[in-house]
């Protein structure tokens, strides 16, 4: 056991904590190489005062108000303005200022010193949260799953803050953008649904959040079904997390869909002897797509995300569809019933960007829709709160105009893209196959790669 570990003292690097402050001071002196001015814009990008471990961060942080106030930083300056600050004496601050002044190891080295104190910042933080968890794992009264997750976000937090640093010149995100334009194929994870890939610049993006919002009984959970399948066909792998139907409910629909029959006819179909093979070929392929599917009760948006890490360190993850929103458990359950899904959805959107994939969330629509003349499904129907519509990338509505309007086909489905953050909104058309409870796209074929026994209807 070191001698560290032994006493318990946090990392830091006083030192080099000095060292910057003695720096930026130097620097404020006539002839030096690079004006204080200069060095704080380039330090800020990199070091926060937080990052400090000693009072050497207050005057970090009072250096870094006086420049961006305009105001000059020297010594004179930096020990005026922390008078009074700190609740520690006036000579506190000049002593240390004077001291930092005097003992500078090497004002060219600054940016390694800044790197020193960050990477000790970022020990302390890890160990707080390890010792954190800890402690709640021998109290007993928190979710494991909750303090994995908070051990995964500060390791996000800080692999994040490893990337922040200058920003990137123009000039090679042109040249990126150029590629990717002039690629064959454009980057997206395609849904299987034509219109709807050509609408999002060739299929869904990592990060996004994608909501498709219905009524009850419209076909949200199908439509969910058939672009994970088409996206596990096509190499991809989908991680379903199901908060409203069983794994063996999803399993049967895409069987059913697959074969081409009634989910309530399955039964008799696997007993028929001449359709038995069939069913046996669709199962085996279905059974080999890569397919996650998670159905416990009670999900927070925390666990999805600790779920999603493992599956993503292990093979990797296309996209997360979630069944549905208001289903999933709030971190606050104080809160009111906008507030939470407020927060869900908040959730939702960073579990997108920090798994690095798009995620598929269904939500329901208010009922307020079917009492008015007009059912045609708007941005201000999504159910219980605003922030869906704000935090979503692309928001569509799935709509069956025969479920209330006479003389229209009972196949007949629309997806209304209400929002398109990245492109036009538009009414996408579908084909509803009632009997089989899936979609295709209209006077095409089916998007799903499977087995379709339409030349037997009249058979059965």
């Amino acid at each position: 056991m070191s001698d560290q570990l032994k006493s318990q003292i946090p990392p830091s690097a006083p030192e080099a904590e000095q060292g910057i402050i003695g720096a930026i001071l130097q620097s404020s002196i006539a002839g030096a190489p690079r004006n204080s001015a200069q060095l704080l814009d380039e330090l800020r990008g990199i070091l926060q005062p937080d990052d400090f471990a000693t009072a050497h961060g207050e005057v970090y942080r009072k250096a870094l108000q006086l420049h961006q106030e305009g105001r000059p930083v020297d010594k004179a300056t930096l020990t005026t303005a922390m008078r009074g600050e700190w609740a520690a004496s006036e000579d506190f601050w000049e002593n240390l200022i004077w001291q930092a002044m005097l003992d500078v190891p090497h004002d060219g080295h600054v940016i390694y010193h800044a790197g020193m104190v960050t990477n000790a910042a970022n020990q302390r933080r890890l160990l707080y949260a390890v010792k954190q968890a800890t402690a709640e794992l021998y109290e007993g009264a928190f979710e494991t799953a909750d303090i994995v997750a908070k051990l995964e976000a500060e390791i996000d937090a800080q692999a994040e803050r490893r990337t922040n640093g200058k920003a990137v010149r123009v000039d090679a995100v042109v040249l990126d953008v150029i590629a990717e334009l002039e690629a064959e194929v454009p980057a997206g994870i395609k849904t299987g649904i034509c219109k709807l890939d050509a609408a999002t610049g060739g299929g869904l993006k990592p990060g996004q959040m994608v909501t498709i919002a219905a009524r009850p009984g419209v076909g949200k959970t199908a439509l969910m079904l058939a672009i994970a399948e088409y996206i596990a066909c096509h190499g991809g792998q989908a991680l379903i997390i199901s908060q409203e139907m069983s794994r063996g409910e999803l399993i049967q629909r895409l069987l059913a869909a697959a074969c081409g029959v009634a989910v309530d006819d399955l039964r008799g179909f696997i007993r028929d002897d001449r359709k038995r093979a069939v069913f046996l070929s669709e199962a085996e392929r279905i059974a080999k797509l890569q397919l996650l599917i998670d159905d416990q009760p009670g999900r927070k948006i925390s666990d999805v995300e600790s779920l999603a890490r493992i599956h993503k360190r292990q093979g990797g993850l296309s996209i997360i569809c979630l069944d549905y929103l208001q289903l999933f458990k709030p971190e606050n359950r104080k809160a009111t019933t906008e507030e939470q899904v407020a927060q869900i959805s908040r959730e939702i959107k960073m579990l997108a960007k920090s798994i690095g994939c798009p995620v598929l969330v269904l939500a329901q629509l208010n009922r307020n829709i079917e009492n008015r003349e007009d059912r045609r499904p708007r941005l201000a129907d999504l159910r219980s709160s605003g922030a869906i519509e704000q935090d979503s990338d692309i928001v569509g509505f799935l709509d069956r105009p025969h479920m209330y309007s006479k003389g229209v086909p009972a196949s007949e489905a629309v997806l209304v893209l209400a929002k398109n953050r990245n492109g036009e909104t538009q009414d996408i058309p579908l084909q509803w196959h009632g009997r089989t409870m899936r979609f295709s796209n209209p006077q095409l074929e089916p998007w799903v790669n499977s087995t379709m026994l339409d030349p037997w209807d009249n058979e059965r």
